[in-house]
């Protein structure tokens, strides 16, 4: 059999939801509001070590493709086509919808403070206040310890993450400490160049998607959303076992591609073209089902609802959802929470228990013949 190197995909893993998710879905109080749309998308990158192409780090670059699609030609898509594009659709009953336009993109590599707020606030006024913007942050955390934390305003306390080069733990810490040797009475002075999560609650007058992929990401677990807009993070495991400072973060792997994510995962680095279709069939079928118990979940947040109306942000939903599963049944990455990724408001914890996650994960892993690296327990690690 001929095998490949195993090629990232932009494959949309579950945009066909059977037809009675739809159906379920009109009884919910978010199916009565006008659809929410991805209008913008802010993309920020501070990994100094990652491959980079001209000013884009392999964790910016994927998430720019996972929010690229083809256009559907105006006469419709052919027989090939369709097989080529059959996880980019949106499907009721069986006609084909209309597909919409990518979101406009802006891309900052290395940013100050000042100018990526000064980019959110242009974006922000682009965005119709019912529609929505994303923000994917990759960069270095920077947490505080103890000592600092009764230094420092509260909403500060918990740290954030590097902007640019110029702020690391070790700088913001020693900033902080000499701040408060220097002159006990005034509060530790910060890092600058550290984008904390007080410091996004100004742009969530508009519906904000955010990304974190950070050592600091469960720093933003608690963002406030105060002005009645849908707000969801996803935030990658704080702790992992596998590095892969070089050639990207696992968490966004499995944003862009999640079955080649899989295999870094498992360590297989070459995978029959035909197998690796194969996958993405099943991966899809499940995730189709994952969306429709999304949908008409009973203890879900109205947040979470209210952006899978999105092509681009319920596919990083899912996503977000086989990637947790995968590392929580892994044997030796998914030990304890903080080598999972987390959400806020948090995903229910009975949907990754759900035993369709689990099996996809058993059959994926039977096609690369790595069962043995995978627990057989069905409980999954508690959120925090």
């Amino acid at each position: 059999t001929t095998s490949s190197n195993v090629e990232e995909s932009n494959s949309d893993v579950s945009l066909h939801p059977p037809p009675s998710a739809s159906t379920s879905a009109a009884a919910s109080p978010a199916a009565t509001a006008a659809p929410v749309v991805l209008e913008e998308a802010v993309i920020v990158g501070n990994r100094q070590n990652q491959v980079k192409f001209s000013e884009l780090t392999v964790d910016m670059f994927r998430i720019v493709q996972a929010l690229e699609r083809e256009p559907v030609p105006a006469g419709g898509l052919d027989g090939e086509q369709k097989d080529a594009q059959r996880q980019d659709r949106l499907v009721e009953g069986d006609r084909y919808l209309k597909q919409r336009d990518n979101p406009h993109k802006s891309m900052l590599f290395t940013p100050t403070y000042e100018e990526l707020s000064w980019d959110l606030c242009a974006r922000m006024r682009e965005v119709n206040p019912s529609s929505a913007m994303l923000l994917y942050v990759s960069g270095p955390g920077v947490p505080l310890d103890g000592s600092e934390t009764n230094l420092i305003p509260t909403h500060y306390a918990r740290g954030g993450v590097s902007l640019n080069n110029l702020s690391t733990p070790a700088s913001s810490s020693a900033s902080a400490s000499a701040s408060a040797s220097s002159s006990p009475a005034l509060s530790a002075s910060l890092d600058s160049s550290v984008l904390f999560p007080s410091e996004l609650v100004p742009f969530c007058r508009r519906n904000l998607f955010l990304i974190v992929e950070s050592s600091n990401s469960f720093a933003f677990s608690d963002l406030p959303s105060p002005f009645g807009k849908a707000l969801l993070c996803l935030l990658s495991p704080q702790q992992v076992k596998r590095r892969t400072d070089e050639y990207g973060n696992i968490f966004t792997m499995f944003l862009h591609d999640p079955i080649s994510a899989f295999c870094f995962v498992v360590d297989v680095r070459e995978l029959d073209p035909q197998v690796y279709e194969a996958c993405n069939e099943k991966l899809a079928d499940t995730l189709s089902a994952v969306l429709s118990l999304l949908r008409t979940a009973p203890d879900i947040d109205r947040s979470i609802v209210i952006f899978l109306d999105d092509i681009f942000l319920r596919r990083f939903i899912l996503r977000f959802i086989f990637c947790r599963v995968v590392l929580a049944l892994h044997k030796q990455l998914g030990a304890s929470p903080l080598e999972l990724p987390q959400s806020h408001p948090k995903i229910p914890l009975h949907l990754f228990q759900h035993p369709l996650l689990a099996d996809i994960v058993y059959q994926l892993a039977a096609e690369c013949d790595v069962v043995s690296q995978f627990s057989s327990r069905t409980e999954m690690v508690e959120q925090d």
